[in-house]
């Protein structure tokens, strides 16, 4: 009996770990439905393994965000950082999402306080930096405060000092941020894009 339940555990760790390198492979090339697809089916196998919940979790969540669903993203990576609560991807995801979701509910504060986090997880990069900038330029539309505008622009300037990414979009950042401050409205990135034509363009930004 002890013998059969061995072969049987054996045979359910290889589908497993097969089901978990197809979903990494997946996700490697960019195919994240797939990825969450493959990793269901190893936790289906395994449901004990943690390391399988955490990525599986990871894999929706990332599923979610590509798609525009930054609710569904936040809850999946929230999930994923349970478990692995030391995960700086994972961090660095529930920032972005938090940043999304607080955003879309005009909640500008909760976008200010998740874009200082986001500066935190990414180790102050250029490109975290960066986002900074509009969440300063929110509040500069919404108190007048002239000391807001200038901490956006001077984030702008940090960013490139710092070396943001010198393509397409990060440029089109430091336009949507100015633009913002100029006329003292706010607007998404994306809508942006569709006030200048170029709506239909994707961004991986963290605008």
């Amino acid at each position: 009996m002890l013998a059969v339940f061995g072969t049987y555990r054996s045979i359910r760790h290889a589908k497993a770990i097969h089901a978990y390198t197809r979903g990494v492979t997946a996700f490697r090339n960019g195919d994240y439905p797939k990825a969450a697809e493959n990793l269901d089916m190893a936790i289906n196998w395994m449901p004990e393994d943690a390391n399988f919940q955490d990525l599986g979790a990871y894999y929706r969540g990332y599923e979610c965000y590509s798609n525009r669903d930054a609710k569904g993203a936040l809850l999946w990576f929230q999930k994923s950082l349970k478990f692995n609560p030391e995960s700086p991807e994972t961090a660095l995801m529930v920032c972005l999402a938090q940043r999304k979701v607080a955003f879309e509910a005009k909640d500008y504060e909760g976008y200010f306080r998740a874009s200082e986090a986001l500066v935190e997880a990414d180790n102050h990069s250029a490109e975290s930096v960066q986002a900074m900038a509009p969440a300063w330029a929110c509040r500069y539309v919404i108190s007048g405060n002239a000391e807001y505008r200038l901490k956006a622009l001077a984030c702008l300037k940090e960013a490139r000092e710092l070396g943001v990414s010198e393509e397409e979009d990060a440029s089109w950042v430091e336009s949507w941020v100015n633009l913002m401050l100029n006329r003292k409205i706010i607007l998404s990135f994306q809508d942006y894009w569709y006030s200048i034509g170029k709506g239909s363009q994707d961004s991986e930004t963290f605008g």
